[in-house]
């Protein structure tokens, strides 16, 4: 595939569009079905620049502005404040690639523009008129397409200035010797366009775009210029620093937890000054006053961060997405109370569908979307903007757009706060100058409720008082501009403590798989491939859909020796790559298996093979070796397993606690291998009872070890054989079994998997005055489940972070204390990503404790092969072929976590016995 854009003609461009509408009812592959059909019905129709807009939103200048094929499919998923790619002088640059990171939070280099400027302009015509043409092609209502382009010129006035960029502006301005040539062309396909009155002024907005750190003056001169000269409406792109180091700072590492995004100080020295933006911001609307156009801010650009990942070369690069949401809404709120609401402002700053609404009822005037589209779902992600605005304007009883803003602002707790806003407002345009009393009047009316409108009960409330049309005006815009500062205030607050912005609320870091990216990656789920069962959760999702618990259950078994099990302890790492991640929050796959299995009385099994007379041992009855059985006996093989506990589940059922998994759960998956005729020997230990040898001299044609790693690790310090000292595994299974070993006060466990999740929570249910996890790196880095984290906080657990064990203190040969040393983080990461701690020197400290659950892994314990020992891997667990998980030993077989890379997931090991 070529790295290079390529334009295709406009004959070219024409014939794809209404060819493909005419075969397939769809446009570039978006179905007309999700198409947006403006409605005269429609609550959030609007106006901007004296243009009516069929809807607020749009798509902000971008990657995804910048071809007619972008911007026709922007248009018909419903984007009708289109900002146009942005164009400079210097149009022939080398693109750094990859330039845009977007797993979760997004992140770019400079310098992304890949067309000339010709060309730019070229497609912005193509789209304007294909977009006129399928107006009327499509039977959509009103007189035009509902929309605005919105123009992007940068970076600097002698650029700007440039014979290439002064040519772009002329030819937004007035395309006529190029206009007719591509209706000519279209009218090939539909020729019904030579009706269409297409204007030939393609834009009279425009956004300023200037680079990070460019002076006042040069953004002043250059938006005078595009006012008085161009007579332009204009905005001005301005950075998230306006909010100053310590706000943005707070905001993004202490309420969102974004900690690893470091904003330099580099960043605040260069880029615009509060101060400064204000004074020149005043100077600009006085200009575009007396010129008859409108003046006012984007909010926001990127904000300059240091390159703390791997996908770009640069040092530098600048964040997007939701990260920059709360940040963004803070300067806007900020502008809005400096200039009472007299300044207009555009949103693009992590907006979503889901927080569009208080955008809108906060005063934005258009809301436009980079980030959100570039994931999952593109383009046709913009339809649930619609859906959820509707459904929060019908919430309130909202008539408009307005009075959307009036109907939140009265049911927000800052209501209280617009007697004082109104009579502090100047009304110099008309000299209207209400009094306190008028001001409470109007906020008795609006509080106490109306009919219609509050336009229209504004309106009546100015004639009741004789008012004149200029004052009545005047004073309801007024009144609209305080209600929206109110709603702003409240957001404001609000989002910067936001649980889905913040860091930790999803994992959206797994956005990949191991399958192959094919040109076309609709229709796979990730969420099966991340399965190591290949559980097909799509099918049987469809099933609970239908209301099928039947088909639900036989889907999930299909595939799934140890369903009820994995319902309730499987770590799920199937949701992390769950599509809706990138829309909302990953579906609850886990959980909605645990809700399919309650519905099975009996195991639901395929037909069992006929026996075949082959016999196979199994060495332990853990999840590994339940799923091998119940496979082996579903194929006709005779199975016996040997384990030696009184009771079948090897650390499923001895080791993770009673409170998450219970014991009848378990039975009810082992009801599968009664039916199945498996046989288990209980209290059969390898080695002692039984040698591979004496297996295979009974008859046994092969041989699946599944002992698991049953030797916690130690921590390699002097003294862990004292009193108190004890390792996770042997604390769980006396606690799960009824008698558990005596907690003492104050328990440490050190790890942060879930088997440490397990031991803190089960000493704190044992009675533990304090439990406190120990762990070298912080809690955003724990390898455990999210869940077990947060309910380890939420049960009052403390986390001792960035502390590394050194040494024990024992008195008495008994625990008295742990001594530590403190490390930090100093950018460095391990091949998995995460940060590496380095140690302080000449920190160490010591907590007192006198118990000590060492939860850091554990090893397996091969000691029963005798002269038949197969080879181990350089961890010290059983190396078998990947594929068939054959031992070196001829017929003996490994699986779970004594096999490969050792200790993983019950899931994996399940996977492991299905191999």
């Amino acid at each position: 595939m070529s790295d290079r854009f390529h334009p295709i003609s406009m004959r070219q461009l024409s014939r794809w569009v209404f060819s493909e509408l005419a075969k397939k009812d769809s446009i570039f592959g978006v179905p007309r079905s999700a198409f947006f059909v403006p409605s005269p019905d429609d609550h959030f129709r609007t106006n901007k620049y004296g243009y009516p807009m069929d809807n607020p939103f749009g798509v902000a200048a971008g990657p995804h502005t910048q071809m007619a094929q972008n911007i026709v499919v922007a248009w018909l998923n419903g984007a009708r404040f289109i900002e146009l790619k942005t164009v400079q002088t210097l149009d022939e640059l080398d693109v750094s690639k990859p330039c845009i990171d977007c797993q979760d939070e997004g992140y770019n280099v400079e310098w992304s523009q890949e067309l000339k400027i010709h060309e730019s302009f070229d497609e912005y015509l193509r789209a304007w008129v294909l977009i006129h043409a399928l107006h009327r092609k499509l039977g959509f209502r009103g007189d035009g397409p509902g929309m605005i382009f919105n123009m992007s010129v940068g970076y600097d006035y002698a650029g700007i200035r440039r014979p290439n960029v002064q040519w772009y502006l002329d030819q937004m301005h007035d395309a006529s010797d190029h206009l007719d040539g591509y209706v000519d062309i279209v009218a090939e396909d539909y020729p019904d366009v030579h009706d269409v009155d297409i204007p030939t002024r393609l834009s009279d907005t425009i956004t300023l775009s200037t680079m990070h750190g460019c002076p006042p003056d040069e953004i002043e001169k250059i938006s005078k210029y595009l006012m008085r000269e161009r007579v332009l409406h204009t905005s001005v792109k301005s950075n998230p620093t306006l909010l100053g180091p310590e706000r943005v700072r707070e905001i993004l590492h202490d309420d969102l937890g974004y900690v690893d995004v470091a904003v330099p100080d580099e960043a605040f020295e260069h880029d615009l000054r509060y101060d400064d933006a204000v004074a020149m911001f005043r100077r600009l609307l006085r200009v575009a006053h007396s010129m008859g156009v409108t003046f006012g801010v984007k909010l926001s650009n990127t904000l300059e961060v240091l390159n703390f990942r791997e996908v770009f070369e640069e040092t530098t690069m600048y964040m997007s997405g939701r990260a920059l949401h709360a940040i963004t809404v803070n300067v806007a709120n900020e502008l809005n109370e400096e200039f009472n609401g007299d300044l207009p402002i555009s949103f693009a700053g992590g907006a979503d569908a889901f927080n569009v609404p208080a955008l809108l009822r906060s005063g934005m005037k258009s809301v436009t979307v980079c980030s959100d589209l570039l994931k999952s779902g593109g383009y046709m992600r913009m339809l649930q903007y619609f859906e959820t605005t509707d459904a929060a304007m019908d919430l309130v009883g909202a008539m408009d757009l307005t009075d959307f803003i009036a109907r939140s602002a009265i049911r927000d707790p800052g209501f209280s706060d617009f007697v004082s806003i109104l009579s502090t407002t100047s009304f110099s345009d008309t000299g209207l100058n209400p009094d306190v009393d008028e001001c409470e009047s109007l906020a008795g009316l609006l509080s106490g409720g109306f009919e219609g409108s509050a336009s229209e009960a504004i309106r009546d409330w100015g004639v009741r008082r004789g008012l004149m049309e200029a004052e009545i005006g005047q004073l309801g815009d007024e009144v609209v501009k305080a209600l929206a500062r109110i709603n702003l205030r409240t957001y404001a607050s609000q989002v910067r403590q936001a649980w889905e912005l913040k860091k930790g609320s999803f994992l959206r870091d797994r956005s990949k798989t191991t399958r192959p990216l094919g040109l076309f990656d609709c229709i796979e789920a990730p969420c099966e491939d991340e399965c190591p069962v290949n559980q097909r959760v799509p099918e049987y999702m469809r099933a609970v859909q239908e209301g099928d618990w039947d088909r639900a259950v036989e889907v999930t078994r299909r595939d799934n020796p140890i369903p009820t099990i994995l319902g309730d302890v499987c770590d799920h790492l199937c949701e992390l790559t769950c599509i809706r991640t990138h829309y909302d929050e990953p579906l609850a796959i886990r959980d909605i298996k645990r809700f399919i299995m309650q519905h099975e009385t009996d195991p639901n099994l395929i037909p069992q093979a006929p026996p075949n007379g082959i016999r196979v041992a199994i060495i332990g009855a853990g999840p590994a070796g339940i799923s091998a059985a119940e496979r082996l006996a579903m194929n006709g093989f005779s199975v016996t397993m040997f384990e030696q506990h009184p009771y079948p589940g090897g650390m499923v059922a001895g080791a993770i606690p009673e409170y998450r998994l219970p014991r009848h759960e378990i039975d009810h998956d082992l009801k599968a291998l009664e039916e199945l005729g498996v046989e288990i020997r209980y209290g059969q230990t390898a080695g002692k009872d039984f040698t591979i040898s004496d297996l295979r001299g009974q008859g046994y044609a092969h041989i699946i070890v599944s002992v698991g790693a049953q030797i916690g690790k130690r921590l390699g310090l002097e003294g862990e054989d004292a009193a108190g000292v004890i390792d996770a595994l042997h604390f769980l299974r006396e606690a799960r079994e009824g008698h558990p070993v005596p907690v003492g006060k104050r328990v440490a466990v050190i790890g942060a998997g879930d088997t440490a999740m397990d031991c803190a929570r089960t000493a704190w249910r044992l009675g533990a005055d304090e439990v406190t996890v120990v762990y070298r790196r912080t809690i955003d880095q724990m390898p455990a489940d999210r869940e077990e984290v947060r309910a380890l906080l939420e049960e009052g657990i403390g986390v001792e972070e960035l502390a590394s064990p050194v040494d024990l203190h024992i008195e008495g040969g008994a625990l008295k204390g742990l001594v530590c040393v403190r490390n930090e983080y100093r950018g460095d990461r391990d091949g998995s990503g995460r940060k590496i701690p380095h140690p302080i020197e000449g920190s160490e400290f010591e907590l007192p404790f006198d118990m000590l659950i060492l939860a850091i892994s554990q090893d397996a314990l091969i000691d029963f092969f005798g002269e038949e020992m197969p080879r181990l891997t350089d961890r010290g667990y059983l190396e078998v072929d990947p594929l068939t998980l054959e031992t070196s030993v001829g017929g003996v077989f490994a699986a779970g976590d004594v096999a490969g890379s050792g200790p993983a997931s019950i899931v994996k090991a399940a996977a492991d016995g299905k191999t």
